[in-house]
């Protein structure tokens, strides 16, 4: 697990706590000339996969300079550098969406990423596309302090939807949406996502779980339905059991990035709920742990877990082959729910995930 609490006595660890810590050590000259080549084949590799076959005065131009970077002349390397940070010398001028979509979607390390590995190969372009997708409009919301701005981003998200509808994207992500579905792309899935980040930018408060269940049912299962609908063997039986499993998974995430969230100024936990246990805002905004907060958590907790146990319990033996993403990312999620009770709940000033090597396991083990 990983924790944000500074220095603290040691406590009895357990296997999954370990974690390699990397110090700021400068490498030495012949290091760094090792470190330069491997970025410069990198870029090698990329152009050579972007420009098929063309262009190979540029090719040629490229394998000289990895090779000269391993001489010892220091105006080669000080150039070098000063190259590598324009990425691939602005001669390609085209994006590879697909690690654009990867890199947004699932980062090496998270649970997107473990989870879209037990995705049928066929469908794993799409499936990332999908995330990160969602992914964009999440950022379009979070990472905004002026609600104007999200409002312009998601009204500009709104515009793509509808030149993605005509076959003309201009985003990455669309572009890869596109080139899978062509003309028949879920629009009004999309449209779904986009009213629900809405909400973030409206309230940043819900008074009871009815108005939560609107916003994770336009967020969650509307992404779970899609996910599910690609691979899955009946698409007309979805309903019984894909959105119950993409609200619980919304739930438990909510649950996890609580401290987070308040940070952004966003609560999700119901005023109702918070006010029957005794917590207020801002406990949760300053980290004030007590027994309301215990129980308040504890009771999240336990309805986040009872619907992903319904989602996948109702998911029908036909499709638990072809619906290993959904099911690697309730696996993950129970398990960080878990985790979460044995560290009492103590996600307001840190954030408590499994590690990489944790996910892989739990993701390897469906099947």
């Amino acid at each position: 697990m990983v924790r944000g609490r500074g220095f603290e006595p040691l406590r009895l660890f357990r296997r999954q706590d370990l974690n390699l810590v990397r110090l700021p050590i400068s490498p030495s000259s012949r290091l760094e000339k090792q470190r330069i080549a491997r970025r410069m084949i990198g870029y090698f590799y990329n152009l050579v996969s972007l420009t098929k076959g063309r262009n190979f005065k540029i090719l040629i131009y490229f394998l000289y300079i990895v090779f000269t970077s391993y001489m010892v002349n220091v105006k080669v390397l000080d150039f070098l550098r000063r190259i590598c940070r324009v990425p691939l010398f602005c001669i390609v001028l085209r994006v590879n969406i697909d690690d654009y979509c990867q890199k947004k979607a699932a980062p090496a390390g998270s649970s997107t990423y473990y989870a879209l590995w037990r995705a049928p190969l066929t469908a794993q372009p799409l499936l990332t596309a999908l995330y990160a997708l969602h992914r964009e409009l999440s950022e379009s919301v979070s990472e905004v302090s002026d609600p104007t701005v999200g409002r312009i981003k998601l009204a500009w998200w709104q515009n793509e939807f509808v030149a993605l509808a005509r076959e003309a994207p201009t985003h990455p992500v669309t572009q890869v949406i596109a080139r899978h579905y062509g003309n028949t792309a879920p629009i009004g899935t999309f449209m779904t996502w986009l009213s629900g980040y809405q909400m973030d930018l409206d309230q940043t408060r819900y008074l009871d779980f009815v108005g939560l269940h609107r916003y994770v049912e336009q967020v969650g299962a509307a992404l779970a339905n899609i996910v599910a609908g690609i691979t899955a063997h009946e698409p007309t039986n979805l309903k019984s059991w894909a959105p119950v499993l993409g609200r619980a998974l919304l739930l438990a995430d909510i649950v996890e990035r609580t401290g987070e969230n308040a940070r952004c100024g966003r609560i999700y936990i119901p005023t109702e709920e918070m006010q029957r246990f005794g917590v207020t805002a801002t406990d949760i905004q300053h980290c004030r742990y007590s027994k309301g907060y215990i129980q308040l958590m504890s009771f999240q907790v336990s309805r986040a877990r009872r619907m992903l146990n319904e989602g996948l319990g109702a998911m029908p033996a036909t499709e638990r082959k072809l619906q290993r993403v959904l099911r690697a990312q309730a696996a993950m999620s129970l398990a960080l729910l878990h985790e979460l009770e044995i560290e009492d709940y103590r996600v307001l000033c840190q954030r408590i995930a499994l590690t990489p090597l944790r996910k892989l396991w739990i993701a390897w083990r469906i099947c």
